[in-house]
């Protein structure tokens, strides 16, 4: 449930000497936790109003073949020896490395649309957070805790605009048999 521009922010920080450097996600905001949890702090969003940043806690996957924590640990690893340990997460592919824009992601994201043969006159990357957070309430996590990972300030924004209620296949025989 994240946006592009958590992984790759668009924001500007001013450090003690008055010099704007541009945010961005580095090594030093992920976490691999010995409990196999991983922790990041995502800063420079349009929420981070205080620009504290927002920790955030994903748990692994039982199936290793699909978990996030064991993915970017393993491309954290194999991608340390292109930057230092304070240097971006997310590479682009050319010399010198630097970190991914945020247009980059939308790109990548787009793509693996389209290669998975979906209509990207329809679907786009703006999908990925509205799409994760209904699916997680339809599969009964607590709304709260969604809310509260994908770091949305209200309860109104999360389900006037990023929940969207579907009509289950077994509702009418739910309905009508019990």
């Amino acid at each position: 449930m994240l946006r592009p521009s958590d992984i790759a922010p668009n924001a500007v920080q001013v450090d003690e000497e008055g010099t704007v450097k541009n945010f961005m996600f580095s090594r030093n905001q992920v976490t691999f936790n010995d409990n196999g949890t991983m922790t990041m702090v995502i800063h420079g969003n349009k929420n981070d109003t205080k620009r504290h940043g927002f920790v955030i806690e994903i748990p692994p996957a039982s199936n290793e073949n699909i978990c996030p924590v064991r993915t970017l640990r393993e491309y954290i690893n194999r991608t340390e020896t292109l930057v230092n340990n304070k240097g971006p997460v997310f590479l682009t592919l050319n010399k010198p490395y630097r970190a991914l824009s945020s247009a980059a992601v939308r790109t990548i994201l787009n793509e693996a649309l389209s290669l998975v043969g979906l209509d990207t006159k329809k679907f786009t990357a703006k999908c990925f957070r509205p799409t994760g957070a209904t699916r997680a309430v339809e599969k009964g996590f607590d709304p709260n805790v969604v809310q509260e990972i994908g770091r949305w300030k209200t309860t109104s924004v999360f389900f006037e605009h990023y929940v969207h209620s579907r009509v289950p296949n077994n509702f009418t025989d739910g309905l009508l048999t019990n």
